[in-house]
């Protein structure tokens, strides 16, 4: 069996076929799907797909691209978070609620404004952190750096330092996992997120690096609907591809199919208790 550690199910683009995707999905040894927090108003949808379906489970949390959705702009330099906003986050938090996140840093597009932006970005990376803390739940981490250097990778990587020297226990994935080698270092506690990008042409990277990851610290995912594997490419993505990118690490990896399959779900399991 497989899972789905990172799909969203609650996107506009799956409204009218969810029951299909999810059908399609179980039929493909889809053993249960996890839908992360992206935006705020979608959350609702999330929650309603997961109590409608025994096999999905959410995580509460903001996008880099969404964080204007909790924060008010006072000046031209400075924010707050919306007390209200935060408030209805919490209370989001529910029984079938597995991680919060998907929350980070995303330098490949910024404001015109770097410095307000990227403070805006990591002001509400730390706050989930905090949640994340306070219910003892895992991160599903975004790092997308821009296209010249990893200053998002280093930046999310001194901030979780900060904590862990601090004593608090952080554990999470690193989502869509970015080949570098700073966030590799979190090997112990975190895992990585590998999905349809490990089949494209241009992905030397990921598949030099994949061998480094400890086999207990990888997870499968899709991003669905983006990033569909090849030969999908470019299509709408859903779980039912992921036997696409469980054949391509295999192979990368030299392991069978169903011992890595076996292998990331327990990972899944235990990470997101499921």
């Amino acid at each position: 069996m497989i899972i789905d550690t990172h799909i969203h199910l609650d996107s506009s683009e799956f409204q009218h076929d969810l029951s299909e995707v999810i059908q399609r999905a179980k039929d493909s040894n889809i053993e249960s799907m996890l839908i992360p927090g992206a935006s705020l108003y979608s959350l609702q949808n999330a929650i309603d797909i997961a109590n409608n379906n025994e096999c999905i489970y959410y995580a509460v949390g903001i996008h880099p691209y969404h964080i204007d959705e909790i924060t008010i702009d006072n000046t031209d330099k400075s924010f707050v978070f919306n007390e209200m906003v935060l408030q209805s986050v919490k209370e989001s938090i529910l029984l079938k609620c597995r991680a919060i996140g998907e929350c980070g840093l995303d330098y490949y597009r910024l404001d015109k404004d770097f410095s307000k932006e990227i403070h805006k970005q990591i002001e509400c990376f730390k706050m989930q952190i905090e949640l994340a803390i306070k219910y003892d739940l895992p991160l599903i981490l975004h790092v997308r750096d821009s296209v010249n250097d990893y200053e998002a990778s280093k930046e999310v990587a001194n901030i979780l330092n900060y904590y862990i020297k601090n004593g608090k226990n952080l554990r999470g994935v690193f989502h869509c996992y970015n080949a570098c080698d700073i966030l590799l270092e979190f090997c112990e506690t975190f895992y990585y997120g590998i999905g349809g990008i490990v089949t494209f042409k241009n992905a030397n990277n990921l598949v030099n690096i994949l061998p480094k990851i400890p086999l207990d610290r990888l997870l499968l995912e899709t991003d669905a609907p983006y990033l569909a594997p090849v030969p999908h490419r470019g299509k709408r993505n859903e779980s039912s591809l992921l036997p696409h990118v469980v054949y391509k690490i295999s192979e990368i990896l030299g392991i069978g199919t169903q011992e890595l399959e076996a292998i990331t779900t327990s990972n899944a399991k235990r990470l997101f208790s499921l």
